[in-house]
């Protein structure tokens, strides 16, 4: 189930004439939104991250094939997700994140313009930042590199609860992924866990 604050958009606005494709407008709402560069140039296929699901190195590989007509490469990959974490009252977030590879799959984690850490590659495969942050909206990037992307999770929770707290992306967020297709959009909401994910995530 979503949680959207109040003044949040839904996903999909419709045309009048009805729910076909290629009428679908990309909105803001649930999760983070992104968009994927090869060697720093934009290929013009977005992500959508949904909050405390997996990412999956299989999404990733067949949104390059569909849209490129290539196979991933073995390094060069990026894909920036941006959005905003709705904090209701000053308390110490839960910042969970695991994931990459061995073979060049490395995350970075930023709250609020600062990097928090990376997971991955040669490095840690999981971490947990425990981030004191005041009440309202925070600024967050989640950065994949890949290589092999490998499986990849974020979770930022109410200590108290270990509930999820809202993550939203904006219309700058949405702007910050540049011009494209809702057709080019790959929706990772993969109930998928294993390694490197720790068991209870």
């Amino acid at each position: 189930m979503w949680f959207v604050p109040a003044g949040v958009t839904l996903l999909l606005g419709l045309s009048p004439a009805g729910p076909r494709q290629a009428d679908a407008v990309l909105r803001p709402g649930p999760g983070l939104i992104g968009r994927t560069l090869w060697d720093g140039k934009d290929v013009g296929i977005v992500f959508r991250y949904e909050h405390g699901k997996v990412f999956r190195h299989e999404l990733v590989e067949r949104k390059v094939a569909e849209r490129l007509d290539e196979k991933v490469p073995h390094r060069g990959l990026e894909i920036v997700l941006r959005g905003r974490l709705h904090v209701p009252r000053e308390m110490t977030v839960h910042a969970r994140h695991a994931g990459g590879s061995v073979s060049h799959g490395v995350q970075t984690l930023w709250v609020g313009g600062l990097e928090i850490g990376s997971v991955g590659d040669n490095i840690r495969k999981s971490q947990v930042h425990k981030l004191t942050l005041e009440g309202g909206t925070h600024r967050v990037k989640w950065v994949l590199r890949g290589g092999r992307f490998g499986n990849n999770l974020l979770r930022f929770e109410d200590p108290a609860t270990g509930r999820l707290l809202p993550l939203t992306f904006s219309e700058e967020d949405l702007r910050a992924a540049g011009k494209f297709s809702p057709r080019d959009v790959g929706e990772a909401v993969s109930e998928e866990r294993g390694w490197p994910i720790p068991p209870g995530w």
